[in-house]
């Protein structure tokens, strides 16, 4: 039996969920009886707030494996198979980017076992140390994520709470006291360059969250924009030396898009499908190019006609 979360995902990537049996949920692990239903607004709020809980530690969902309790804990009891057709992998990628804060990085999606206990795993690796993952505070309605509300799951021992209004407010007042300015004008200060940067919709700008960068990104995005590049997911980040962003697809309903760039190679945009297949093999951007494919375009060079 698995004893901690590198072996419980060695079972899974093995096709042994079996194997889990008998564990019980704990800070690094979490079981669900069925699968989040993504045509209700709360579930939607419920896997965004079960993801980015880990995302602040670490851990691994199973859904497809009920529970008993045991001694005042959830024992993963037994196998209930998921139907392939209740469950959209790539849809769940695609609301983990949009819900989550930034959104976490290397996160796993796949299905695990063999006919009559198949189960599906979202593996949500540590990540970057100092970094507090957020979403919208629940509301429970259908409709897009209000982007003026923030609340903080965490992970405790088997379940998941929201961090209390008085702790997210220490850490804004320290976040304040930090700028060096009185609280108020930092807030004031805050305020105005958030509408500043905002776009006329309160969307994300190509390159936002990589400041040295987003001059190149926009550059990018405009050579590449006809191939079917939509509006920015969230913020850029950095993948070793590459400078990535995730894109929606300029048609709804259409998987999205990376945008990547690394020094002295061309600009790509990458299908959302083909970046989760590069994460889940474990390739790294900075180990090699990114060849030219129908689901990747690169960009022609910028000529420079001056010292930029």
């Amino acid at each position: 039996m698995p004893t901690d979360l590198k072996s419980a995902l060695a079972a899974l990537d093995a096709q042994e969920p079996l194997l889990l049996l008998g564990l019980r949920e704990t800070q690094w692990l979490d079981a669900k009886g069925g699968p989040y239903r993504l045509a209700n607004p709360r579930s939607v709020e419920d896997l965004a707030k079960d993801v980015a809980a880990f995302a602040n530690g670490g851990g691994l969902i199973v859904i497809g494996i009920a529970t008993r309790p045991e001694r005042d804990e959830e024992v993963l009891d037994r196998i209930v198979e998921v139907d392939p057709a209740s469950v959209n992998l790539d849809q769940i990628r695609k609301l983990i980017r949009q819900w989550i804060t930034p959104a976490p990085r290397g996160v796993r999606v796949g299905w695990s076992g063999g006919e009559g206990e198949r189960v599906v795993f979202i593996d949500i690796p540590e990540q970057a140390v100092n970094t507090l993952f957020v979403v919208p505070a629940p509301v429970g309605k259908a409709g897009s994520s209000r982007t003026d509300t923030v609340a903080v799951p965490m992970r405790d021992g088997d379940g998941t709470h929201w961090l209390p209004r008085t702790e997210i407010q220490q850490l804004l007042a320290a976040g304040v006291r930090a700028t060096g300015m009185p609280a108020a004008k930092a807030l004031t200060e805050l305020v105005r360059q958030a509408v500043l940067e905002a776009g006329p919709d309160g969307g994300l700008r190509v390159g936002q969250g990589l400041p040295d960068r987003e001059r190149e990104m926009r550059a990018a995005y405009g050579q590449l924009a006809g191939q079917g590049l939509g509006r920015p997911a969230g913020e850029a980040w950095a993948q070793g030396a590459a400078a990535c962003q995730d894109l929606h697809h300029e048609r709804d309903g259409e998987p999205g898009w990376v945008l990547c760039l690394v020094a002295g190679c061309p600009a790509v945009a990458v299908t959302a499908l083909v970046w989760q297949a590069i994460v889940e093999a474990g390739a790294g951007m900075h180990r090699a190019r990114i060849r030219s494919r129908p689901s990747a375009f690169p960009a022609r060079p910028r000529t420079r006609t001056r010292r930029e």
